[in-house]
């Protein structure tokens, strides 16, 4: 049905007749026309007999008679002539994509069965994968071009529909950070992205990401609810890049709350829910002043006690003097309330305070460190990010949390780390990461100048506490 096909046409003789034989068909089903090429011979010779049908020709099959003529000589020979509906594409899905991009080819007349049955890209041959009379599953051949595809059964080719072969399969060469918890931004840099997301996908052990940056060699997305550890794979095109393991760490973070006050005695903070006991609340104390703020108590409404667990660290240049100490307590009291107080020796000229709390699985202190440092800047920006120093852990799975206290901005938590707080009185962090391996860790935070502000001299307290999980052992425990 609207095709062709060819027949060759020979004459011999087993006597000495040498004359000229006009060739002509019988036989022809309803819309076929016929077509001698040439349209006599010379005995012994050959013609091309080409035979066209129409969409209208019904699929049949026919006993063609093919007849040669020289005088009042006159010879026959019958052949079989079977029309088929023809293969046709209606789309390919994607309609782009590099070598090994899994395409589906959807249209009609396929065959149940591949059988001898072709798809090429450009004339370039595929192996197919799947194949029914409607839809056809191939992978992209290596070596094929842009072009079009086609699906060729019983001889007989479809119409092309256009592909687009692209550049090489995507890659990732590295992840940063490569652990952290729902939620924490990962860049992915590698190669063969695309220039723009499109259809292409992030996941993580399987969890689709929603990406927040795309670029041909950079794309950054935050760890997806419900992703596991395993690994970030990029798909373009259908076509799956390496795999990178990223570890995504136990969401063990409850909740968080701060407080601001100027020419405070006392300043107290207030968890929007009733810790639960067992819990680990963390609560870290901020001063502003012309001298080191002097910390009475740090009580709840429970009469949980709290101990030190670093500071007070304290940084003093000209007339400013910044100081900051993390307090620590397991809850072992929740009935009456969910407040926390800070009582200071005498008023100082403003605190603030952080308090958050962390399920029962941490347990103690294995190391902190703290730090402090004065940046001079001129821009829009500060060179060095704020550091709390390094610690070297004893255990192979710790609990990082770590806060700043800053005169200028601290604008997100430091690679590895989530942000849990960022004050809206002075900007000031409390960022944690869960780590799995014995080693030296530090705990940064970026800072950038106050908005209208070019040049100055940023100040910082940065501290960090390392609490061991309560099964904490060597690795496998």
């Amino acid at each position: 049905m609207g095709s062709t096909t060819s027949f060759t046409v020979s004459s011999n003789s087993d006597t000495t007749f040498t004359g000229s034989v006009a060739l002509s068909v019988d036989g022809l089903p309803s819309g076929a026309a016929a077509n001698f090429s040439p349209t006599s011979i010379n005995v012994p010779g050959s013609s091309t007999l080409t035979i066209s049908t129409l969409q209208s020709t019904p699929t049949e099959t026919d006993i063609l008679t093919i007849s040669g003529a020289s005088g009042n000589l006159n010879q026959s020979a019958s052949v079989a002539l079977t029309v088929i509906v023809p293969p046709a594409v209606t789309s390919v899905s994607p309609t782009s994509g590099a070598a090994g991009t899994s395409v589906t080819i959807t249209g009609t007349n396929f065959g149940s069965a591949q059988g001898a049955s072709t798809v090429t890209f450009n004339g370039t041959r595929a192996t197919v994968t799947s194949w029914s009379a409607t839809s056809i599953v191939t992978p992209v051949p290596s070596g094929a071009t842009t072009g079009n595809v086609v699906v060729t059964v019983s001889g007989v080719a479809s119409n092309g529909v256009s592909f687009t072969v692209t550049s090489s399969a995507p890659s990732i060469s590295t992840l940063n950070p490569t652990s952290g918890s729902v939620g924490s931004s990962v860049t992915i840099t590698g190669t063969n992205f695309g220039a723009t997301q499109g259809a292409s996908t992030v996941t993580f052990n399987g969890t689709a990401a929603t990406v927040t940056s795309w670029s041909a060699t950079s794309i950054v997305a935050p760890v997806p609810n419900g992703a596991t550890t395993g690994n970030v794979v990029v798909t373009v095109g259908g076509v799956a890049s390496n795999g990178v393991n990223f570890t995504v760490n136990s969401s063990i973070y409850v909740q968080g709350s701060s407080a601001s006050q100027a020419s405070a005695t006392t300043i107290t903070a207030s968890f929007s829910s009733i810790e639960q006991l067992l819990d680990l609340n963390v609560v870290v104390i901020s001063c502003y002043g012309s001298a080191a703020c002097q910390i009475s108590s740090v009580t709840d409404t429970n009469l949980n006690t709290y101990n030190l667990a670093v500071g007070p660290t304290t940084l003093t240049s000209g007339s400013t003097t910044l100081s900051q100490a993390i307090y620590y307590t397991a809850v072992g009291n929740n009935a009456k309330g969910n407040a926390i107080t800070v009582t200071f020796k005498k008023a100082i000229g403003q605190a603030e305070l952080r308090i958050a709390e962390y399920t029962a699985a941490l347990g103690s202190i294995d190391v902190t460190s703290a730090n402090a440092a004065s940046i001079p800047f001129t821009g829009a920006s500060i060179p060095t990010p704020a550091s709390s120093g390094s610690a070297t852990t004893t255990y192979w799975h710790d609990f990082l949390v770590a806060a700043d206290t800053t005169n200028v901005v601290t604008s997100s938590a430091g690679p590895g780390f989530t942000a849990r707080i960022i004050t809206s009185s002075n900007s000031n962090l409390l960022e944690d990461e869960e780590i799995t391996a014995t080693g030296t860790y530090s705990a940064t935070a970026p800072l950038q100048p106050p908005l209208g502000t070019t040049s100055g001299t940023a100040l910082y307290v940065m501290q960090m506490v390392a609490f061991s999980f309560r099964h904490s052992g060597p690795p496998g425990d």
